[in-house]
């Protein structure tokens, strides 16, 4: 709602307003909507904290992705050890453990 008044200026460049429209002289006090509520960020079908996903074998922070559209972000391996605690808990020798066996 738009809360402007323009009766001040209306007034002071003669313009006559009756005076039902005095009430238009000042805006009214704002009206305090309700709050938005936050809601908590779903779980994550498999169990990881909220944000961090599946990349193949690994578990990725996804902060963005390649004109191309390759996901790039934070590798829970880059973690160390009590980041990676910290962050996933008891799932952190799980996601850290070694799936890939190439090169």
């Amino acid at each position: 709602m738009d809360r402007y008044t323009a009766h001040s200026e209306l007034t002071a460049i003669g313009v006559t307003l009756p005076g039902a429209d005095a009430r238009w002289a000042v805006r009214p006090a704002p009206v305090p909507g309700p709050r938005p509520s936050r809601p908590e960020p779903n779980p994550s079908p498999s169990g990881l904290p909220p944000g961090w996903v599946w990349v193949g074998s690994n578990v990725m922070f996804p902060v963005g992705e390649t004109e191309g559209g390759c996901a790039y972000g934070l590798m829970a391996w880059e973690l160390d050890q009590e980041e990676g605690v910290a962050t996933f808990g008891e799932q952190w020798s799980t996601v850290i453990e070694p799936s890939f066996r190439g090169f």
